[in-house]
């Protein structure tokens, strides 16, 4: 691949804004997260949170010889 193609598909990965999937990220008297509440780091902390919890759920603890 070129490197082109590959930052393309860098760009095109990034994850985009949305809906707080931790219900500990909520604040105010409404529950919403506005996007001016949030610090500049939390973003990374959010991405590297959800990357734990997938590992842990699709960690392969005992190998299924059927499998």
């Amino acid at each position: 691949m070129a490197l082109e193609e590959v930052m393309f598909l860098q760009k095109q990965r990034e994850r985009k804004t949305g809906i707080s999937a931790l219900p500990s990220a909520q604040t105010g008297n409404s529950g919403l997260v506005r996007s001016g509440d949030k610090a500049e780091g939390d973003g990374e902390k959010e991405d590297l949170v959800l990357q734990d919890t997938f590992a842990q759920e699709t960690a392969v603890i005992v190998e299924d010889p059927n499998m």
